[in-house]
């Protein structure tokens, strides 16, 4: 551990010396002439000048927005050797982060919003949501392509003003290519193996002729997760899993028991036609997963199937009437589905006779919609500007699972080749389905006023107001006011922002033995108040960020069923660092790095009832630094550390652990671009270099324990705690290494 130490601190030094040196050389770099071409090769200054969509759902200036706004680029994505897109949480600020790679995939805890099921943000592709519709998760961000990536924008702090619901902690918008080249044929692709039995391959293909375009995309990713770590936890050793007194006849088929590998397939399909402005467009995506350590291994066979497909069909065209008023028309049909082949394992101690049984199980759940979007922008003066929208969704969605069950029996006793149910028929049952009409309309203005002070400066007004009608819960109405004020290299940012997030129909309707649903739940709300201070030269940029939440109406699931909590408060600041630092044996270095810290309280629940009782909100780190940095050796080879420090996390009051310990990690990547020709590089990926031993804590209850599992006397099995279903801590992978061939020409 010790080595593992001074590994960490010689390159932090090292870092830091260089962003010093960075700052004390700069004025003397004055004459330097940076050459502009694309996002990668402009200075942190410039970059400020670029224009972005999703903070206002319109071009606008990154300096302009009014949100703390992130853009990763396609670049970025390459050098720092992301394989799959969730992967960029692991370096952004106030991310909490759970990997859990089980039927809950992923969580992020964005700004201490911890909760059981439901993402705080929007996931889109290009403007188009991606949040399945019956959970409103946005993991399948872990299925997206990346070879047709442009940029990823990552927009801090309530946008519901403009999106509607679900837009609570901030809105990620993954922007595609969409006119990279002249006529021809590009090809953008990334072929990748390594641990884990990890394959991936990426691949996207554009035509360009003139004003028309076609774009496809495909994207196949299979692995399994990390046996070798399990065993650091109690309920997620294997030898669980093998015991035939625990699991029977379920053993003798590696698809049912036994395997703790919890192989994923998970896929997608991107495939646009452009003529001109308007476009049309097929989305296919799956996450195929098994269940991880989710579960403990003596209540859940981590083997088994868990799949969410989702699918549309959308037509878009944008009309620009004249250089002051343009309109956009979406048409969109979508399915999102949990499939009916989907299944589950599972041991638990007997109701009646005192042993143990065990079942089998499917799950369904089919859900779509076909939705009308409308917004209009409006350029009154070059001052004042306006956007405004409309939106007409009608949704389909599932109540219950479609949920057959085996009969539960002695694990002697259960025949698999017998005593398996059918699974459900894959139609819906307009008896346990909810039609649910959802509408919206809102109205953004903003107005610059430039040198009022003389100091070449500018300030930029925005308010907005949205109001959405449910037919489920009824109308909500969110507003957003900000200042953004341009001083030079100096920035000032105040804003105010309210926000909403539906309960989604598992939580109002799909409850089950173990957890619950009300169809009476309301929806959750919140209101921001943010402000930061920024100063940014051509090398290095700094923001302090500091934001209040208040959030009402929580949600938290309790003994029978899904409650809304009551009030819960969340402070934080976030500090953001980046430097260009000129070093004359390389072409470039480029230094970032984050510190966040945040406070938190809410009602704390007890025993599966909400109390009065005011404690911080579990399982959030109250310190998280983030440092990397890419070392560009040349125009073709780049050397990129990305390094994390996660502070300890007091767990939430169902988990009887307590605290996960803190813990650090650090990955590199190297890439080299033209090797073989021009377009054709290699990257060689290693995560967790020094293989730490790190968990994450469960999720939802995480409340399995930690205490050894035995067999009595009289052959009774005593292990996790059944009734808390889930696992207290998530070993995490230890040291990979990936290798990819890339394909950009």
């Amino acid at each position: 551990m010790k080595k593992y130490l001074l590994a960490m601190w010689s390159i932090i030094t090292l870092l830091l010396t260089f962003s010093l040196f960075a700052t004390c050389v700069l004025a003397q770099q004055e004459t330097r002439q940076v050459k502009v071409k694309t996002l990668d090769e402009m200075g942190l200054e410039e970059l400020l000048n670029i224009e972005i969509i999703s903070a206002s759902n319109k071009a606008e200036k990154l300096s302009d927005a009014p949100a703390t706004v992130i853009v990763l680029t396609k670049k970025d994505i390459l050098k720092r050797g992301y394989l799959e897109m969730s992967e960029i949480f692991d370096d952004l600020p106030g991310m909490d982060v759970i990997r859990a790679y089980g039927d809950t995939y992923s969580k992020n805890y964005w700004r201490g919003y911890r909760n059981n099921i439901g993402s705080p943000y929007l996931l889109m592709v290009d403007n188009i949501i991606q949040n399945n519709m019956y959970f409103n998760e946005a993991e399948g961000i872990s299925a997206l392509p990346l070879s047709n990536v442009e940029r990823i924008e990552i927009v801090y702090g309530p946008a519901s003003s403009v999106y509607g619901p679900n837009a609570f902690m901030g809105v990620i918008n993954v922007i595609t290519i969409k006119d990279d080249q002249s006529n021809g044929i590009a090809v953008h692709s990334r072929l990748s193996a390594g641990s884990l039995k990890s394959r991936i391959a990426d691949v996207n293909l554009m035509y360009k002729k003139d004003d028309f375009r076609v774009s496809l995309t495909g994207r196949f990713d299979e692995g399994v997760i990390d046996t070798t770590t399990l065993s650091n936890y109690e309920y997620t050793k294997p030898k669980y899993l093998r015991d035939r007194r625990l699991w029977g006849a379920f053993l003798d088929n590696p698809n049912l028991g036994g395997n703790p590998q919890s192989p994923h397939e998970n896929s997608a399909i991107d495939a646009r036609v452009y003529l001109g402005s308007t476009e049309a467009g097929f989305l296919y995506s799956a996450m195929r997963t098994g269940y991880g350590p989710e579960y403990p291994f003596d209540q859940v066979q981590p083997s088994a199937l868990w799949s969410r497909p989702q699918w549309s069909l959308h037509l878009r065209h944008t009309q620009q009437f004249n250089d002051k008023f343009s309109s956009t028309t979406f048409l969109r049909f979508r399915e999102s589905d949990v499939a009916n082949d989907s299944y589950f394992v599972e041991g638990y101690p007997a109701t009646v006779q005192g042993g143990r049984v065990v079942d089998f199980s499917y799950w369904q759940a089919l859900c779509s919609s076909i939705s009308v979007y409308q917004d209009f922008n409006y350029k009154a003066t070059d001052a004042l500007s306006f956007n405004a929208g409309l939106k007409y969704e009608r949704r389909d969605l599932q109540k219950a699972y479609d949920n057959p069950y085996s009969a539960s029996l002695e694990p002697a006793k259960f025949d698999v080749n017998k005593d398996l149910p059918a699974p459900p028929v894959d139609t819906r049952q307009y008896r346990n389905r909810i039609f649910v009409i959802d509408q919206g309309i809102y109205l953004q203005g903003k107005y610059q006023i430039k040198n009022i002070l003389g100091l070449d400066e500018e300030h930029n007004f925005t308010a907005g107001l949205r109001i959405d009608d449910n037919s489920v819960y009824g109308q909500a109405s969110t507003i957003r006011a900000g200042y953004v004020g341009n001083f030079g290299k100096l920035g000032v940012k105040l804003l105010y922002g309210e926000a909403f997030q539906e309960p989604t129909p598992r939580l109002l309707f799909g409850g089950w033995r173990g957890s619950g649903s009300d169809p009476a739940l309301s929806p959750e709300l919140s209101k921001t108040l943010e402000g930061s201070v920024s100063y940014t030269t051509q090398y290095v940029s700094g923001m302090v960020n500091a934001y209040f939440i208040q959030n009402d109406s929580t949600i938290v699931n309790v003994a029978g069923g899904a409650k809304n909590l009551g009030v819960r408060k969340v402070s934080g600041v976030d500090i953001h660092l980046q430097a260009l630092v000129p070093v004359s044996f390389m072409e470039k270095l480029s230094i970032w790095g984050y510190v966040s810290f945040i406070s938190s309280e809410e009602k704390q629940v007890v025993k599966g009832a909400i109390t009065d009782n005011v404690a911080r909100i579990g399982d959030l780190a109250d310190v998280k630094f983030y440092l990397g940095a890419t070392a560009d050796i040349t125009q073709d080879l780049s050397v990129t550390l990305r390094s994390r420090s996660i502070g300890k996390r007091i767990t939430v009051s169902t988990n009887p652990l307590g605290q996960v310990d803190s813990y650090f990690t650090m990955d590199a990547n190297i890439l080299y671009s033209n090797l073989f020709a021009k377009g054709f590089g290699v990257a060689l990926r290693m995560t967790n270099i020094f293989d730490a031993q790190y968990f994450h804590p469960g999720v939802r209850t995480g409340g399995a324990g930690n205490t050894p599992g035995t067999f009595t006397n009289a052959g009774v099995w005593v292990g996790s705690k059944d009734g808390d279903f889930y696992s207290s801590l998530l070993p995490q992978p230890g040291r990979a290494v990936q290798l990819s061939f890339i394909v950009d020409m």
